[in-house]
């Protein structure tokens, strides 16, 4: 009997390849630059390449919350990246409800994403230890229906069901907090390791009759990435990243768990983060859920984290605020010249007019002397700080609520080249905002979205061009300055 040949890694992983590029930093830690390269769905097609650092679109039962399929495709081809939380499937109806659909689970979301990862997690309520008595077999988390014991057998019948690009193991993620028990962290982590193994014999699906040698289906062997936890202990990170390296080729990736849950930023989370990718190998995609703020994710990319969600534009949208910062230095969206600059009231002078407040005649519009205006710099800038604070607007959000703008007639941000951008003004968002119109979380969602992914092409292209140390400066300056933009 000839001896099979061993089967190279990528194919193993249905093709599913991540390539690290080697004119960034290849050895030690800080940002990279990489290419996940997915197989398309249709056969003879050309394959989906994704440019990382990269974000993931957040889903709500595997489709964006406010986007429908046609209105996504007005993005950009990356907002069809998703991370699918599972867990949002579980309420009455049984796995099989998504696997029998017709195409197979994979054609069960309707917004055709040419990537999805998917999770236990969900990146913005953490609904994974929803009662604090995990056991060997199983944990806790929160459904649609309430709280459930989710084993790996199940988690496993769920992700062969829905068929993603990749998934991340079902874990016992710890919250970060310091305050957390530590022989439960040290449990935890001996458990997500187990779970590991069970995740990796179970996603090759039942055994083939067909097949002597018990392979299973080739089709159902999903890319895996091990999920490393220990809580606000280091050494524990550590151990969990250093077991799930030792898994080798098995696993595609790996994800940082436990994160956003308590933990506090800046150095203690950035200890945690040094201590679990220190074990790991670089040539592997890096992934971390539930941190996605725009500080937060520079520091995260500065680590070497290569995927990460972007739950923090759906919070926003959920707020009713717009994504409102330049993406990079001397973004002409946000350099609006003294004469034609906005007063304190985030109104914007054109030269002759003011379209808010009571004006003269039926116009309704205040003549405002330009030639004449003497206030002096410290004037602007109380002025400025005291429309940002009536208005709710920071540094990186705008509060379309405020009534600032209920007559502002430019858009969301000068030059913006989203759907909402184009199409429609701050007044008119905020009318529907007053309304209480459904069409407000669309059009934010679209805007915030575009911004974001805006944001991170500035970062790629920071890393290649050497300058991402400059770029994080920018924003955290920015951030931390009094008046960190002008209107």
């Amino acid at each position: 009997r000839l001896r099979r040949a061993p089967r190279l890694f990528v194919c193993a992983m249905r093709e599913l390849s991540w390539q690290l590029d080697g004119d960034t930093n290849v050895s030690g830690p800080g940002p990279r630059l990489g290419v996940l390269s997915i197989p398309s769905a249709e056969p003879g097609q050309e394959p989906h390449n994704l440019a990382t650092p990269a974000c993931l679109t957040y889903t709500r039962r595997g489709e964006p919350a406010h986007l429908t399929p046609d209105v996504l495709r007005t993005l950009p081809a990356e907002a069809r990246a998703f991370q699918v939380c599972l867990t949002h499937f579980m309420d009455h109806l049984p796995h099989t409800h998504v696997s029998e659909c017709p195409g197979g689970g994979a054609t069960y979301f309707g917004s055709a994403p040419f990537f999805h990862l998917a999770t236990a997690r969900d990146a913005i309520t953490f609904d994974l230890n929803a009662k604090p008595s995990n056991d060997p077999n199983s944990v806790f988390v929160g459904t649609p229906v309430g709280v459930k014991k989710l084993c790996v057998e199940e988690y496993m019948r769920w992700v062969r069901a829905v068929q993603p690009s990749a998934f991340v193991q079902l874990a016992d993620e710890h919250f970060s907090a310091t305050n957390v028990n530590g022989k439960k962290t040290k449990a935890a982590v001996k458990r997500t390791a187990e779970w590991l193994d069970r995740c990796d014999e179970a996603r090759g699906g039942e055994k083939n009759e067909n097949n002597d040698d018990g392979d299973g289906d080739e089709r159902k062997n999903i890319p895996m990435f091990a999920c490393i936890t220990g809580g606000a202990c280091p050494a524990s990170r550590e151990e969990s990243a250093s077991a799930a390296a030792a898994k080798g080729d098995s696993v595609f990736g790996f994800s940082i768990g436990g994160l956003g849950t308590g933990e506090s930023p800046g150095a203690k989370r950035g200890a945690l983060l040094d201590a679990a990718l220190k074990p790991l190998p670089r040539n592997k995609p890096r992934h971390v859920a539930g941190v996605s703020s725009p500080l937060e994710v520079l520091d995260l990319i500065n680590k070497g984290v290569d995927l990460v969600d972007n739950s923090f534009c759906h919070t926003v949208t959920t707020a009713g605020k717009a994504l409102w910062f330049p993406v990079e230095s001397g973004d002409d969206c946000f350099t609006e010249k003294k004469d034609h600059g906005a007063s304190g009231d985030g109104k914007k002078d054109d030269g002759d007019t003011k379209s808010f407040g009571d004006g003269e005649g039926q116009t309704k519009k205040r003549r405002v002397d330009t030639a004449s205006d003497d206030v002096s710099t410290s004037d602007a800038d109380a002025d400025a700080i005291d429309a940002r604070l009536s208005t709710g607007t920071d540094a990186f959000t705008l509060n379309i609520w405020s009534l600032a703008y209920r007559m502002d007639g430019r858009p969301l941000v000068a030059n913006c080249q989203c759907a909402t951008c184009k199409n429609h003004t701050r007044s008119y968002l905020h009318h529907l905002a007053q309304c209480r119109e459904m069409t407000l979380s669309v059009l934010l969602d679209v805007h915030n979205t575009f911004h974001y992914l805006t944001f991170f092409k500035a970062a790629r292209t920071a890393i290649g061009n050497g300058t991402f140390d400059a770029f994080v400066e920018f924003h955290r300056k920015r951030a931390d300055e009094t008046i960190s933009y002008q209107r």
